[in-house]
């Protein structure tokens, strides 16, 4: 991937879209056709040298990216800024989710976040710390049509806790 001037960070893609965004060190966010890896564009989120942490995309084609310090931001992969709000925390996984209307967030205060891709709002915060910080999430797959979705969080001392998008559920942790 061409277009940055300092080592990226964080990727992520989406083949419906033939669509991979990157973020670098120096703050910059590319984005690149998958298929043929061409250059369509770039753009800077906030001010030089905030590094790009973590970004995520969805199949509508818009972003969420984590800076260095510690803001979120919501972009189109045309450029155009949506929404920006504080983290309050340093994440380590961005997982967008529900048909792209959600997105689900963890780092090192050890909390499971949940806000709306719309305003940022905060739908849900769950509380792991005791198991430290969060260090990765993953989502059943959309194709297996499981409802409510399910949320795998592995945390630093090496617990999965399995999570659901029903309120019913609670929090079932594994070793």
């Amino acid at each position: 991937l061409w277009g940055h001037k300092h080592s990226i960070t964080c990727l992520d893609l989406c083949s419906s879209l033939d669509v991979v965004v990157s973020g670098d060190l120096g703050g910059l966010i590319c984005i690149h056709t998958l298929r043929c890896g061409e250059f369509v564009r770039s753009f800077q989120p906030s001010y030089f040298g905030n590094v790009v942490r973590k970004i995520s995309l969805n199949s509508h084609g818009t972003l969420v990216a984590h800076m260095e310090d510690r803001s979120l931001h919501v972009y189109t992969v045309n450029g155009i800024h949506l929404r920006t709000t504080d983290a309050d925390d340093i994440l380590h996984d961005i997982k967008i989710c529900s048909n792209g209307e959600m997105f689900v967030t963890g780092g090192e205060k050890g909390h499971v976040v949940f806000r709306a891709m719309k305003d940022l709002t905060i739908y849900s915060k769950i509380d792991l710390s005791k198991h430290g910080p969060i260090r990765c999430i993953s989502l059943t797959s959309k194709e297996l049509r499981i409802t409510p979705q399910s949320f795998y969080v592995g945390s630093y001392d090496g617990f999965i806790t399995i999570l659901s998008e029903d309120p019913e559920d609670t929090a079932k942790p594994l070793l």
